[in-house]
């Protein structure tokens, strides 16, 4: 399989911009739950303010929408990532020397 310079820059930037992504969500998803863990008391009662949840019910929720975020990055961005890159190193090893 060969792929066009074009083709070829296009993936490079596309994958870039994937491991960007990847990284900033990865840093915003560890800031959350160093909140939870160090803060959780304060983040809890101003939860608490608005809605009617009992500490249970806001630890679980938080933790299942960590859970969902962690799988959607990896699944949105970092899969095709690691596609893109299988792609280009292919079409690396099957260039003629």
């Amino acid at each position: 399989m060969r792929l066009s310079a074009e083709t070829n820059d296009f993936l490079d930037v596309l994958a870039k911009i994937l491991f960007q992504c990847f990284v900033f969500n990865i840093a915003l998803l560890l800031l959350w739950v160093y909140l939870i863990i160090f803060f959780g008391d304060f983040v809890f009662s101003w939860h608490a303010r608005f809605f009617e949840i009992s500490r249970e019910q806001f630890y679980a929720a938080h933790y299942t929408a960590m859970a969902v975020y962690k799988i959607m990055i990896f699944g949105f961005l970092l899969l095709p990532l690691v596609a893109i890159k299988q792609v280009q190193w292919k079409a690396r090893e099957s260039v003629p020397k």
